[in-house]
């Protein structure tokens, strides 16, 4: 799972060359979608 995401966040940084601002904006909230994913996964998976 975290290969395949990560795959796909490099794709939208390549593309985010061409309109930056916006990419690296939605990047960021997507990675951070991620992050908080990960660690409710984790809350759940530790009780």
């Amino acid at each position: 799972f975290h290969i395949l995401a990560g795959k796909a966040v490099n794709d939208t940084l390549r593309t985010s060359l061409s309109s930056r601002d916006t990419q690296v904006e939605m990047v960021r909230q997507e990675t951070a979608g991620y992050e908080c994913f990960s660690g409710e996964i984790m809350e759940s998976g530790s009780h």
